[in-house]
């Protein structure tokens, strides 16, 4: 285990690998929050990955575009872009000589410190870039130089500092937990509205996960939590209640077969359809069919 390794002990590595860098990235941690920053650009190259904490990308010099779960997100310099634990995220294209400084935080520590103060933990921070304040760059800075110095103390005031920059963050980026302005969950609980209303009329039809976020202006990841607040269901889950909310209407009034009321609802075969109905009705289309026609 090199050094670099040894310091990352209970956080995720750097997004690059630091073996190809070693000495040449300043890395700074604890076991709450770590900063990583390379003495040089380094060469990024394309491809996605995920980690188990949380990360804020910082682009230093010039701009980078960031794809994650398969939208493209350009960070300008002095941006940031929150990453949330388990999602795939990678530069688009092949980056020379980057400059850019990453910050993870432990999961862990965010959701106690949330719970702590929302009664809220599971932190979902919207993926959209956020103007990097002279608050947290002096921060971030004062966190370098006690790690560089460790004078008697310092470690309480990485603490401090780390516990000051989580809270910031929960209070200033948008996230399921706190929202900065009360027009931002407005303007969410909109989009899901619109979500919804598609869906209700759409039912039959055919569209990706990718295609409801983009309705909503939201990343697939962030769309599925928000959908699931608003509704208490994933949309998937949502979208087979209405099929057979559908279904069991059309098998009342006897005008359709099983067999074309499977594809009228947007199913591509009866067994699933089928197999769909029970699940969530309890018995079978026919069986339905027979028990609302004898009430």
């Amino acid at each position: 285990m090199n050094k670099y390794s040894k310091q990352y002990s209970g956080l995720n590595p750097p997004h690059f690998a630091v073996e190809e860098y070693e000495g040449s990235a300043e890395v700074y941690t604890t076991g709450q929050m770590s900063i990583s920053v390379p003495k040089v650009g380094v060469d990024l190259e394309t491809g996605c990955h995920q980690h188990l904490d949380y990360q804020l990308i910082f682009a230093l010099d010039s701009g980078l575009t960031v794809n994650l779960e398969n939208l493209n997100i350009m960070v300008e310099p002095n941006e940031f872009l929150p990453i949330n634990p388990g999602q795939y995220h990678g530069v688009t294209c092949d980056a020379k000589g980057s400059q850019v400084m990453i910050v993870s935080i432990n999961k862990k520590f965010m959701h106690g410190l949330s719970y702590s103060i929302f009664r809220k933990d599971n932190v979902i921070f919207a993926n959209n870039c956020v103007k990097c304040s002279k608050k947290i760059q002096k921060l971030i800075r004062l966190f370098k130089t006690e790690y560089k110095d460790k004078k008697l103390g310092y470690h309480l005031i990485l603490q401090n500092i780390t516990n000051y920059l989580a809270l910031i963050l929960l209070r200033g980026v948008n996230s399921n937990v706190f929202h900065q302005e009360e027009g931002c969950h407005k303007t969410e609980k909109t989009n899901i509205s619109r979500v919804i209303e598609f869906l209700t009329e759409n039912y039959y039809d055919e569209f990706s996960l990718e295609h409801l976020a983009q309705m909503a202006n939201l990343s697939p990841y962030h769309f599925i939590r928000v959908f699931k607040s608003e509704t208490g269901k994933t949309p998937y889950v949502y979208l087979m209640d209405v099929k057979m909310e559908r279904a069991k209407k059309m098998l009342k009034a006897n005008e359709h077969s099983v067999t074309e009321i499977c594809f009228l609802c947007g199913f591509s075969n009866l067994s699933h359809f089928s197999t769909v109905f029970k699940q969530k009705i309890g018995v079978s289309p026919k069986a339905y069919r027979k028990l609302s026609q004898s009430q």
